[in-house]
């Protein structure tokens, strides 16, 4: 429900950028740590340059860990960052293979996309998947429908083999669409790879992607982190798969929190606010899926009262910082990353949303976090932890 999501008070954003609002995230590597290096679909000469400084940054890991036990494979691809507001990346599927564009989202858990059997609006400006004509696709006569924050999707489930970034998944769910909703008319991708626990797959016995490349040893280990560029125009954001890389952080290690729920990945911070004015504790969930920081109203207003209303993205300066304070550390969201700057348009990627009590939780923190914060999520220990991002 939460991985892609749209919020109807940001609609103006959405329409304006033409954009579905989201974060790309994550998966794993080969008996080793994998990279996916994102690579910004509005490259510049600056963004070249930022681009060889991140190559330079790979190859001075692999020099660092060359005595180490862990090796550091160099599997690349390229992924797309739109407007700071949207992650997705290749993945390659079937026999013969199709690479279509997805959503690596951490806020749900199954992996489907557009089929070609599929005639709704969206479907019709995207890449279908015509999984008739692969020989590896097994149908396994069932069906499947899912509702996010905002859209929704539904069709049919099967198997098929498919590979990101050189590691090979064999035999995987897949859900091939046969409806989809206009909120997906302009978006990048041609559909959702769901990193979230077995939980909450909308597939009858469906596991998520990640956790079957681990179980055919495909990754060494059951982690996938985030390291997301923190300007539009600036290549060098990374998907790393199957260990912990501290070279995109500047800290000699990880802040971890302990899981509080295997569904969506949920932790329970120490409290969040601004200039000093922290709320108790709360459930939060960290979704590369949401690219907004959006929570309880009990909780938002109060950073929402802070900023005001006469906030400006070319003096963030300005507007004050965003406390959230987890393991007893402080963590800060400057304003220059949650004041987005849209086409020429100020917005405020925040949103006060009380989300249903059953959820177990208050707030998300999404891309509008996640680009202050190199993240890793560790199936294997139940945890996620937070580094500062270079």
């Amino acid at each position: 429900m939460v991985g892609f999501i749209l919020y109807q008070n940001f609609r103006k954003l959405r329409m304006k950028a033409a954009i579905a609002l989201l974060v790309i995230a994550l998966i794993g590597g080969a008996s080793a740590v994998s990279y996916i290096p994102l690579k910004n679909a509005h490259a510049t000469p600056e963004a070249k340059a930022s681009r060889l400084n991140y190559l330079k940054k790979v190859l001075d890991g692999l020099l660092l860990n060359r005595h180490s036990n862990k090796v550091f494979a160099t599997a690349q691809e390229a992924l797309n960052n739109y407007l700071d507001v949207q992650w997705y990346g290749p993945l390659t599927i079937g026999n013969p293979p199709k690479t279509f564009n997805v959503l690596f989202d951490t806020g749900s858990s199954d992996f489907w996309l557009m089929g070609s059997n599929c005639y709704s609006l969206a479907c019709f400006v995207h890449s279908t998947f015509a999984f008739g004509k692969s020989k590896t696709f097994r149908d396994l006569k069932q069906n499947f429908s899912i509702q996010y924050g905002s859209g929704s999707t539904a069709g049919d489930v099967g198997t098929d083999t498919f590979t990101i970034a050189g590691l090979t998944c064999t035999g995987c769910y897949v859900g091939v669409a046969t409806t989809v909703s206009n909120d997906f008319y302009s978006s990048k991708f041609d559909g959702i790879a769901g990193m979230g626990w077995p939980a909450l797959s909308s597939f009858p016995q469906g596991i998520p992607f990640f956790f079957n490349l681990y179980s055919q040893g495909e990754v060494e280990e059951s982690v996938f982190c985030f390291y997301l560029s923190k300007n539009e125009g600036q290549t060098g954001s990374t998907l790393v798969f199957g260990g912990v890389d501290l070279i995109f952080t500047s800290e000699k290690e990880l802040t971890y929190a302990p899981l509080a729920a295997e569904t969506y990945w949920l932790i329970q911070i120490d409290g969040m606010g601004v200039k000093g004015k922290i709320s108790d504790k709360i459930n939060v969930i960290v979704d590369s899926g949401t690219s907004l920081l959006v929570g309880s109203s009990d909780v938002i207003n109060p950073i929402l009262n802070a900023i005001g209303k006469e906030y400006d993205c070319s003096a963030p300066e300005k507007s004050p910082e965003i406390e959230v304070h987890i393991g007893g550390k402080k963590f800060v969201i400057p304003p220059h990353l949650y004041l987005l700057d849209i086409q020429g348009e100020c917005l405020l990627g925040i949103q006060a949303t009380d989300f249903p009590a059953q959820l177990g939780f208050s707030v998300i923190l999404g891309d509008v976090f996640m680009r202050q914060y190199y993240t890793c999520f560790d199936a294997g220990n139940r945890r996620i932890g937070f580094g500062l991002a270079k």
